[in-house]
């Protein structure tokens, strides 16, 4: 089995006040480094399994999407409701499901 090495790490997932591991990951000869980030899905997860960085790129990306929106109503002197709809659906719905569910959890935080 092979691996690509410099795709490959590791991430520590521990709370804020729990120091990272000193222990060396290993694949055969390969030592692997510790990541702080991992981007999977189109979710940024962190070492500390904080959201707050997740949720903020969601909603920038959503922000980006209206303003293409709202451009091209501008642009069109309007559009009819239908044209809007469907450009929503069009965008992706992964996103916009992920981030929902991450922005309610976010807030059922005590």
């Amino acid at each position: 089995m092979s691996i690509n090495v410099d795709k490959t790490k590791i991430m520590h997932c521990r709370k804020q006040n729990v120091k990272c591991t000193d222990y060396q990951f290993a694949f055969g000869d390969y030592i692997l480094s510790v990541a702080k980030s991992y981007r999977y899905m189109g979710l940024d997860i962190n070492e500390h399994l904080n959201y707050t960085h997740c949720v903020n790129v969601l909603r920038d990306a959503g922000i980006r999407a209206l303003g293409a929106m709202s451009a091209k109503h501008f642009a069109t002197n309007g559009l009819s409701y239908e044209t809007y709809e469907r450009l929503y659906n069009c965008s992706d719905p992964g996103n916009q499901l992920r981030g929902r569910s991450l922005w309610i959890q976010t807030l059922r935080r005590p």
